[in-house]
């Protein structure tokens, strides 16, 4: 999507001392009396206990698996937590329910021949924009890793059902086209104007789509516990840029949800 220049924390408090592996025994050890009376299993009071404040994990010693991940209602994304701190970086916090919390970073590199302009990792229309400028005209508007930026979401603590979507997948005939790539995920719906192309999702159509056009989107899910994601976004556009912002091009990654702690 061709993008309009616009506009555009959390504590690092309550460390967590016990290590993860022996947290995750806790969870997962059965007891003789694994129910209370009212029926609420002890094992899950352990799970979402440790979700009550904000930690850090810096290493997982033991091997994950959603089955031993405990369900916290559903947790989205919301903009008033979320605070960009820069081109390439921001903070956020995602809500449960239950009243735990989530707290992530997203980070973001360039590619070789890219530039991130003043919109990149903005948060408008309940989404974040995913962006860059191309520093150097392309040849074509196919697939060139030189043009790929890459964006991190790296979350505090271990989740599972960790589900996204990225809209305004679009290109125009000789300008640019938009591929996205998310390593690792599975893809529950394919926009009509979109198709995977060489491990690549791409607009199959040479023009813009609507911000929140589901035609120009896909939707990722990751089933399996873990402490980050990733999107790869290629804009190799044919003509460089000329100033701040200009040719700027950008995906935008809605809904972000959070159904499982770890």
């Amino acid at each position: 999507m061709p993008l309009a220049s616009c506009g555009p924390a959390h504590d690092n408090a309550n460390y967590r001392t016990r290590s993860w592996s022996q947290e995750r025994t806790l969870m997962i050890t059965p007891s003789v009396d694994d129910e209370n009376r009212d029926g609420t299993s002890r094992r899950l009071l352990l799970k979402t206990a440790g979700w009550s404040v904000p930690i850090v994990a810096a290493t997982v010693t033991a091997p994950l698996s959603a089955a031993s991940c405990a369900d916290l209602g559903l947790a989205v994304f919301d903009s008033v937590d979320y605070t960009r701190l820069s081109r390439t970086s921001a903070t956020g916090i995602i809500r449960f329910p239950s009243g735990a919390t989530l707290a992530y970073t997203v980070t973001a590199a360039p590619g070789r021949k890219n530039a991130f302009g003043t919109d990149n990792l903005d948060a408008a229309e309940g989404a974040v924009f995913l962006g860059d400028t191309s520093i150097v005209a392309a040849p074509s508007v196919a697939y060139d890793s030189d043009y790929t930026s890459v964006f991190t979401i790296g979350f505090s603590k271990p989740v599972a059902d960790v589900r996204f979507d990225i809209f305004d997948i679009d290109a125009v005939a000789n300008s640019f086209q938009e591929h996205v790539r998310v390593p690792g995920a599975t893809v529950s719906a394919v926009g009509a104007r979109v198709a995977l192309i060489a491990n690549q999702y791409q607009s199959t159509t040479a023009s813009n789509v609507g911000t929140a056009d589901p035609a120009g989107s896909v939707s990722f899910r990751f089933p399996t516990a873990r402490t980050s994601i990733v999107v790869e976004v290629t804009t190799p556009t044919m003509q460089a840029a000329t100033g701040a912002g200009a040719n700027q091009h950008a995906v935008l990654l809605r809904n972000l949800r959070v159904i499982r702690g770890c």
